[in-house]
């Protein structure tokens, strides 16, 4: 009688893993297909994943992919400069993509030394960056403006006064012994952005006579910028001949619009403050620090360092010499004008307190 209970209980459990072996059969299965654009010509390099999971593959040279998903699951396919497209598998076990071209950013205008032109037929090295970009943000300088927004372009500040000189470099530093800057111009003038920093430069010990330097931008209100161009090789930048060779900056400002004269304001109030303190010895820190080095070395403590209950905490120099500064900034603009004659003003006060 044990031996048919142990047989049956047996037959009972082989008889419930095969069913959830089954099950978890028909949860899974493999879906092959192909991934082509428009024309019909496979996409090699597509991705084709399963959505909220790190489960995917990419398509071969011939736009033909593999993958095992969940039978009532979804598939992701998507590729660089085509649209993204979500499909449900539904039980199928073969699903052919066709990708369409992501027309928005190919027929975005851009702005080059010659003129302008579409993303789509554009050869050379160009960034862009949109006055969208630039909105709610408190930029004291255009050149801030760049700062972590261009790939291969770096930033340095010269000075934490406002205007103060930045240092763009366009690809690195391009001569040992010349100026490093690259060309700016400004709605098609050249403006040399060394010239003024040269002037006001720090005098050769840093003590008198020395003025920070200033950047010769920090003239043109941010808010005015209708976009920021970036030419970087030597084919976008042949017009402007060597001239160019650290690179061009292209800046377009607003205009104004045919029909009624409009007026706006535009202002804010912030701060800025230091955003992170270094990490530094207290004064009985550094008694007892300075009374190890000098018994290391075989030398007495300093008189002055041997009670150090008496020395107290001494003075936090970093919180003396930094504070909070309060920054504002009041912009009005009038603009209107007829289809032949369009004018704008545009005033602007930015005041940053330096302590």
């Amino acid at each position: 009688m044990k031996i048919k209970i142990h047989l049956l209980r047996t037959g009972f459990l082989i008889l419930v893993l095969m069913c959830m072996q089954y099950s978890l059969y028909a949860q899974s299965m493999q879906v092959t297909g192909s991934v082509v654009d428009s024309k019909g010509e496979p996409i090699p390099g597509a991705n084709v994943s399963i959505p909220g999971t790190t489960i995917g593959t990419i398509t071969n040279i011939n736009g033909a992919y593999t993958i095992k998903v969940e039978a009532t699951g979804k598939l992701q396919y998507s590729f660089i400069g085509f649209q993204q497209q979500i499909i449900e598998v539904n039980n199928r076990t073969e699903i052919n993509i066709t990708l369409n071209e992501d027309l928005q950013d190919l027929d975005e205008v851009v702005v080059v030394g010659y003129g302008t032109t579409k993303a789509r037929d554009l050869t050379g090295a160009v960034s862009s960056i949109k006055a969208d970009e630039l909105e709610d943000k408190a930029f004291v300088a255009i050149d801030q403006a760049l700062q972590g927004k261009v790939s291969g372009v770096t930033i340095s500040q010269n000075s934490g006064a406002p205007g103060g000189g930045i240092s763009v470099r366009v690809r690195g530093i391009t001569s040992l012994t010349g100026s490093n800057e690259p060309l700016y111009v400004v709605d098609g003038v050249p403006i040399d952005g060394n010239s003024n920093n040269d002037s006001f430069s720090f005098a050769t010990m840093g003590g008198e006579s020395g003025q920070t330097k200033v950047s010769a931008l920090s003239t043109i209100n941010p808010n005015d910028i209708v976009s920021i161009e970036v030419l970087k090789d030597a084919s976008a930048t042949a017009i402007y001949g060597s001239r160019a060779s650290n690179g061009v900056i292209l800046i377009t400002t607003k205009s104004g619009e045919a029909g009624k004269s409009k007026i706006s304001y535009d202002g804010y109030y912030g701060v800025q403050e230091i955003t992170k303190y270094l990490k530094v010895m207290d004064l009985p820190q550094y008694a007892e620090y300075l009374n190890e080095v000098r018994v290391q070395d075989g030398q007495d403590p300093k008189d002055s360092f041997l009670d150090l209950s008496l020395l107290g905490k001494g003075t936090d120099w970093q919180k003396e010499i930094f504070r909070v500064a309060p920054i504002t900034n009041h912009q009005l603009s009038v603009s209107g004008g007829t289809e032949k004659t369009r004018y704008i003003l545009l005033l602007t006060t930015f005041n940053k307190m330096v302590f």
